[in-house]
């Protein structure tokens, strides 16, 4: 009697191929994940899983790359490493470092839509300037508190980046169910 053969179909086409690639990565990165953990404690899976996550969220979030800024914006609060990051800085770097891929892989064009008044344009010229100068005259001053002198023009200015990004390139189609959650 002789025992049945399993066969392991390798046709880059099929199903069960994917399924042992995704198996095999799943238990390579399980074993990395505890390594690392097993060297460097909580700090090792921190290490791991937020590339792991940022990296999902850049090629999976697509024509969503804006929803995770209405969400930080109305939860609030900060991450504290020794500095503070806000929320909503978070969600703008997320949303930007999601919207790459998105534009490169579907070779994306600006959206035909009414044009932006020439007052935003102006004030965010105007924003710009004059952080910039603000900046330089702390600098040539000598004195400190550049990095909290950018935050305040960055607080002021992040949702002018998000305007621009999202009335150039973000869809509309979900908007009111993103909005009701």
């Amino acid at each position: 009697m002789s025992l049945p053969e399993h066969h392991i179909d390798t046709h880059i086409g099929s199903r069960r191929a994917y399924q042992w690639l995704a198996a095999f990565l799943a238990a390579a990165f399980g074993a990395f994940a505890i390594r690392f953990f097993s060297l460097y404690g909580t700090i090792g899976l921190v290490l791991v899983f937020v590339p792991l996550f940022i990296g999902i969220w850049m090629l999976g979030a697509q024509e969503l790359w804006w929803v995770l800024l209405p969400a930080a914006y109305s939860f609030g609060g900060m991450f504290w490493f020794g500095f503070r990051i806000y929320t909503h800085e978070a969600a703008l770097f997320l949303a930007l470092l999601a919207l790459l891929p998105w534009l490169l892989a579907t070779n994306a064009r600006i959206r035909t839509r009414r044009p932006i008044p020439t007052s935003v344009f102006l004030l965010a010229a105007y924003f710009a300037i004059h952080g910039i100068v603000s900046i330089y005259i702390s600098i040539l001053a000598g004195e400190g508190g550049v990095g909290n002198i950018g935050r305040v023009y960055l607080r002021g200015f992040w949702p002018l980046i998000f305007l621009f990004t999202f009335y150039w390139f973000g869809s509309t189609r979900l908007l009111r169910l993103v909005l009701a959650v």
